[in-house]
């Protein structure tokens, strides 16, 4: 295993929104990397494409059948550009008012054996901060994942963090064959399996709109010195100084209109009821896909879902010491143990 090499950014395009794309590359990639990022840069701002006088990139746009989709512009990303190795790619998904670089630390470690690709939602991190209200929707970014993962040449174990997790639920609510037929793997982490009644939408839809609310009255920083002391992100308070300070900065920089859509349109109570999602992950079981769930040991909320999960015989559940709910950001190494064993 060596140094990871490159860490380069573009933007994919789906129905008129680009998302933001950061793929880790080994010494093995290094050499087909499309383009380094440059010095200093943290995260991809598409304009940069606009200013470049580049367009978003559609992997399907640009096939060669011997090789798989390309683009040899600086600074984009081709799906397939990635998989073209024998171990299986890994791709993550962020969680709310996160981006791609959140998965910094664990896509190091990662693309050390393998190609690592980040996905962006809409209204995080590079992605488009779309006016229409319906691009935040759970079952337009639902629609966008599948499509984004069937440009794969090679199926990808796909990793799902909170809301990113949701989302990959919608995918597989909204198709569980095409999402099995697309994907090597499913890992969820600390991800809601959602409503279990139809009062517990109505309290979720409640939360939702009032943290909306919040976001337009109030601003980004406001809400997030209330976020940030949430029970759920408790163990946080004792990482590093230089991690919450990462942390926080990357949740300062988003944007309070993109992140109140996201509460309306892709919030817990936008989740398919939760008969819907233990059904799709039954139909994920027989379609032949190993579905593991991760959670911390101190996150009692989701170590109670894990537990359903098991005792469900739909996946198996991995609870890490020590972790709150953001298991790969507080304990990295005991993280990519799991991912790396449905890589294999």
């Amino acid at each position: 295993m060596g140094k990871v090499e490159t860490a380069a950014v573009g933007t994919w395009e789906h129905r008129g929104v680009r998302y933001g794309i950061r793929r880790w590359s080994g010494p093995a990639l290094a050499g087909r990397a499309n383009g380094p990022t440059p010095a200093g840069r943290s995260a991809y701002d598409p304009r940069a494409d606009e200013a470049a006088g580049r367009d978003a990139y559609d992997p399907r746009s640009d096939r060669d059948v011997n090789r798989g989709a390309r683009d040899s512009r600086p600074g984009c990303v081709a799906a397939r550009d990635v998989c073209e190795r024998t171990a299986a790619p890994i791709m993550l998904l962020h969680g709310f008012a996160q981006s791609a670089a959140s998965w910094d630390g664990v896509a190091r470690l990662l693309a050390k054996v393998c190609p690592v690709i980040a996905f962006e939602f809409a209204g995080h991190g590079g992605s488009d901060c779309p006016r229409d209200p319906a691009s935040y929707a759970l079952e337009a970014q639902a629609e966008a994942l599948h499509a984004f993962l069937a440009g794969f040449e090679a199926k990808p174990v796909v990793v799902g963090y909170s809301m990113g997790g949701r989302i990959a639920l919608a995918a597989a609510v909204r198709d569980p064959r095409a999402f099995a037929a697309h994907a090597a793997a499913l890992v969820l982490e600390s991800v809601g399996l959602g409503p279990a009644d139809d009062d517990e939408r109505a309290a979720s839809a409640c939360r939702d709109a009032a943290n909306a609310a919040r976001l337009r009255a109030d601003g980004v920083a406001a809400f997030m010195e209330e976020w940030e002391r949430l029970p759920l992100f408790a163990t946080q308070r004792a990482l590093p100084s230089d991690v919450r300070e990462r942390v926080r900065a990357e949740r300062m920089s988003a944007d309070a209109e993109a992140l109140a859509r996201s509460f309306e349109h892709a919030g817990q109570h936008a989740m398919p009821a939760r008969a819907d999602v233990l059904a799709a992950l039954a139909a994920l079981r027989d379609e032949g896909l190993p579905v593991q769930y991760v959670v911390g040991a101190c996150d009692a909320k989701y170590r109670a879902l894990a537990a359903l999960l098991a005792a469900e015989g739909l996946c198996a559940s991995h609870v890490i010491e020590a972790a709150g709910h953001n298991v790969h950001l507080e304990k990295p190494a005991a993280f990519v143990q799991v991912v790396r064993q449905l890589g294999r």
